[in-house]
């Protein structure tokens, strides 16, 4: 269990389906291959312009693509079956200026595992129950210049989309974009060939490896609104659905008021 916490929110940070760890260990097993819910609607477009856009719009700062994100409030759901690991977990992510940032992950396998972490922008708490066990709080201070903020938060904790999007953007081949319908929402979906990550020694990879990956914005706003990874054993395999990723109930740049800051970003032991 001690790989846990490296387990839920890194997963998120994009070291996606490349964990060793997980609350419940199965026997390797192929899931079915599953069809993209996704109809083009579009002949296919270089898509390069496109994650460029994306990650300019990510960023904290105002620029061309838009005001810059300093206030972001979310629903998270994913899904992975990688043919060790399966698990399903939900949980929201609020994030403000000057690193402070509330996250709350519930996952669901053999063995119910809850996550909390809340940062004020000195302070890092961790809360982690795993089961009917009593939680285990750790807390870590922010290192004070902002290269090592930027990288210790990327550690811990998924403290904002921006640095995502960037390991997806090195991480694509040869990326498309095509306009169609997914599951009745009018969306761009980029699609391109995955890296894997090949540092990784063999004995601790997964049976079932990514190979491509799918990026779905919404067609009017290009926010980005889910994500999959596709993959399998071998090259020649049928593609299976390795891992989803959905951000739900996207609110922008709307500051809660003081006294909701004031809970947000307390510390975990006084909730």
């Amino acid at each position: 269990m001690s790989r846990l916490p490296s387990l839920l929110a890194p997963l998120l940070a994009c070291s996606t389906l490349l964990l060793t760890g997980a609350p419940s260990h199965q026997a390797p097993q192929t899931s079915s291959p599953a069809s993209p819910a996704f109809t083009p609607q579009s002949p296919a477009a270089d898509a390069t312009g496109l994650l460029d856009e994306i990650l300019a719009r990510l960023a904290a700062a105002p620029s061309a693509h838009g005001p810059g994100i300093q206030w972001l409030a979310m629903n998270l759901w994913q899904k992975m079956g990688d043919g060790e690991n399966s698990f399903e977990a939900h949980g929201r992510l609020v994030r403000g200026p000057r690193n402070r940032l509330r996250l709350e992950m519930s996952l669901r396998a053999q063995t119910t595992v809850k996550l909390l972490q809340v940062c004020d922008g000195a302070t890092f708490w961790e809360s982690l129950r795993i089961g009917a066990d009593k939680p285990v709080r750790s807390l870590y201070p922010v290192p004070q210049t902002a290269p090592d903020q930027q990288r210790f938060l990327e550690e811990k904790t998924l403290a904002d989309l921006r640095p995502l999007f960037e390991r997806i953007r090195a991480g694509l081949r040869n990326p498309v974009q095509q306009r169609g319908v997914w599951q009745h929402v009018q969306a761009v979906r980029i699609m391109g060939d995955w890296k894997p990550n090949d540092s990784i020694p063999c004995e601790l990879r997964t049976p079932l490896r990514p190979r491509a990956c799918h990026v779905y914005l919404e067609a009017h706003t290009r926010w980005p609104f889910r994500i999959e990874w596709w993959g399998g054993e071998r090259p020649s395999d049928p593609p299976t659905l390795l891992l989803e990723i959905e951000f739900r109930d996207v609110v922008i740049n709307q500051p809660p008021s003081p006294e909701e800051v004031a809970r947000l970003f307390a510390s975990p032991a006084a909730d």
